[in-house]
């Protein structure tokens, strides 16, 4: 199995095992992270991470403006979401 940082490198990484003759899901399953649009619509379907992307981006200037006013700043975990879809041999497509 292959977990990739982003869904473009997983999409990447399903078409290099398709030139190297390797099946997904059957011989390798994959997992993106991001679950931008293309995810669901890719050949096969990308199961892949949800993250609040909007939620995301809001932290980061929080946290930016913090830090640039001399605040200490705090990590900050968002929720996140496994959406399952075939690529990783068990959703529906």
């Amino acid at each position: 199995a292959v977990f990739c940082a982003s869904d473009l490198m997983a999409m990447t990484a399903i078409s290099t095992l398709r030139q190297l003759g390797r099946s997904v899901p059957e011989d390798v399953r994959v997992v993106g992270y991001d679950d931008i649009a293309l995810a669901e619509h890719f050949h096969p379907p990308l199961t892949t991470v949800r993250q609040p992307i909007d939620a995301a981006g809001v932290a980061l200037v929080e946290s930016l403006l913090s830090q640039l006013a001399g605040e200490r700043v705090t990590s900050i975990q968002l929720p996140t979401t496994l959406v399952v879809r075939r690529s990783s041999g068990t959703g529906p497509g």
